[in-house]
């Protein structure tokens, strides 16, 4: 047995800004991020400091491959969200003109 809701609503404002503030989440804490982009550490020349400063590397490049998927990541749910907020706007604007003539027949 399926339990239909006796109302359904969106709050389609509260989505938008739900969408607005993963858009921003990001960029607020990016410049943490950005100097790793340049970071070279230099350690010495001799085998251990080379050794370390390749692990320090890969760390940084890893941290960096997730700063990037976390970063498309956001950007594709925020436009994602945007979307849905936009056609439940829609839809709702549609089902409102659709009442509107079924009350008053004038409007067809």
């Amino acid at each position: 047995m399926m339990i239909v809701p006796d109302e359904t609503r969106v709050d389609v404002r509260r989505l938008q800004d739900i969408a607005a503030s993963l858009g921003v989440l990001f960029d607020d804490h990016a410049q943490h991020f950005e100097g790793l982009y340049g970071y070279t550490p230099e350690l010495g020349d001799f085998e251990a400091a080379r050794w370390l400063g390749d692990v320090v590397t890969g760390h940084r490049d890893t941290v960096l491959a997730h700063v990037a998927y976390l970063r498309r990541t956001l950007a594709e749910i925020h436009a994602a969200l945007g979307q849905i907020a936009d056609e439940f706007d829609e839809t709702d604007a549609a089902n409102a003109a659709a009442v509107a003539c079924v009350e008053d027949p004038s409007r067809r």
